[in-house]
């Protein structure tokens, strides 16, 4: 009896007790990974990345596998390796991270976490650059390569001008356009504004001149020298008059320069000059044009073949002195003894260039191709060591020009020595020709 019990345990009862005997752990509940803290806000700028551990701890002890998701991957991206959780920022705003922690049969446990894309303010590039211009001249600048977006987003620029009665500002997209409208100074203050509200300012100065040009010096006092550069040349005021003498003459011409504000035309030059030295002793005013080949012309008194006074064309790159014929030649009306002066004006308006000495008009032609603008003068003189010319007084008049696109810059004459440009008057060869063989046909 006791064996058909113990077999019966082993027939009848075995097979019950198996799945909860050697099958027990699979009569336990299954529970999801659950997170063992949390993650603080996360605060990660435009184009930046910032990692942080996700923590989980699964009650069967099975290895866990991770994902992240964005609620707006406009603003953020996440990305999971291993429990590790990048966020990378893409545009300034707010967004939540959700952390998934799987185990292998499918149950999950989360959690969520706040990131913030902060939204920084554009900032200033370099400077931009002054604008010194006329009354009544506009100039327009695209200012979007003096700011920076360090979110990359679009910025709206605006202008607004500290004295609306020297300069107004207009703006369309990036180009800020200024127009002068009055003689003064004003600070054109350019702002740069992000989606956000941010902004940056970059600050205009706008200086405005009159468009006419005038100065005038009688030589009244030797303070007249401090206005002239006077290179290769002794230069004394005596008596209202100019004396100025070069100590090597023959080779290298003795200058008092001037350079003007900004380019005149049209313009006029009136002077009032002679010799006191005869001997082989000229006396001439120079200008220079801007034009990178005849960049300098010179209006010039004294005794050469039968002229008595010469108008010559600088060629600087083949070194040749070209006299214009037709604005050479000899007239009573230029003085040619010791310390008479002879009045002389020069001028350029309306493509013509005009000549004349007292009353008598000495040349008159109309040449659209001559280098009309003019940027500095000098008093020359050269010839013989020492010789002496002489200047009573001397005046310029025109109306200044701007460049046809704007900088924010109206160039200035450059302050370099005339002399630089022609500093050995013997290396130029002297040629003859006439107006219509250099520039071509008037017109």
């Amino acid at each position: 009896m006791q064996s058909r019990r113990f077999l019966r345990l082993r027939g009848g009862l075995l097979p019950w007790l198996l799945p909860c005997g050697f099958a027990l752990a699979a009569c336990e509940d299954a529970e999801p990974p659950a997170s063992c803290g949390f993650i603080p806000q996360l605060t990660v700028a435009v184009d930046e990345s910032s990692a942080v551990t996700a923590c989980f701890n699964d009650p069967n002890g099975d290895r866990l596998s991770y994902r992240a998701t964005s609620s707006d991957p406009g603003v953020a991206t996440a990305s999971a390796s291993g429990n590790t959780i990048t966020v990378t920022g893409v545009a300034p705003g707010n967004a939540s991270v959700s952390v998934t922690a799987a185990d292998p049969g499918g149950l999950e446990g989360s959690l969520v976490f706040r990131v913030m894309v902060p939204n920084r303010p554009p900032v200033a590039v370099g400077f931009i650059p002054a604008f010194n211009t006329l009354v009544g001249d506009t100039g327009s600048l695209d200012v979007s390569e003096f700011f920076h977006e360090p979110d990359g987003q679009s910025l709206t620029y605006t202008v607004d001008s500290s004295d609306p009665a020297v300069a107004t500002g207009s703006v369309a997209g990036s180009v800020v356009t200024l127009r002068a409208l009055g003689v003064g100074t004003s600070i054109a203050q350019v702002r740069a504004t992000d989606p956000g509200g941010l902004y940056a300012l970059q600050p205009v100065t706008v200086t405005v001149r009159q468009a006419d040009e005038r100065f005038r010096d009688d030589f009244d006092t030797s303070a007249s020298l401090d206005k002239w550069l006077v290179s290769n040349a002794t230069a004394v005021v005596r008596q209202g008059v100019l004396e100025l003498a070069s100590p090597d003459g023959a080779s290298v011409a003795g200058l008092a320069e001037r350079a003007l504000t900004s380019p005149l035309y049209p313009w006029r030059i009136d002077v009032s000059m002679g010799r006191r030295s005869l001997e082989s002793s000229f006396v001439s005013v120079w200008w220079w044009t801007g034009d990178p080949v005849y960049s300098i012309l010179s209006f010039e008194i004294g005794p050469q073949l039968s002229n008595n006074y010469n108008l010559f064309v600088f060629d600087m790159a083949s070194r040749m002195a070209l006299r214009i014929v037709d604005f050479s030649g000899a007239s009573d009306a230029v003085k040619e003894g010791s310390g008479e002066l002879t009045d002389i004006e020069l001028s350029f308006s309306g493509g013509r260039f005009r000549g004349v000495a007292g009353t008598t008009e000495l040349f008159n032609a109309k040449n659209s191709l001559i280098p009309r603008s003019l940027t500095a003068v000098a008093l020359v003189s050269r010839g013989a060591p020492n010789a002496t010319v002489l200047f009573d007084w001397f005046e310029v008049d025109g109306t200044m020009v701007n460049t046809p696109a704007f900088d924010w810059t109206v160039p200035k004459a450059p302050a370099i020595a005339l002399s630089r440009q022609i500093r050995a008057v013997r290396e130029f060869r002297v040629v003859d020709t006439t107006l219509e063989e250099l520039f071509g046909p008037g017109g």
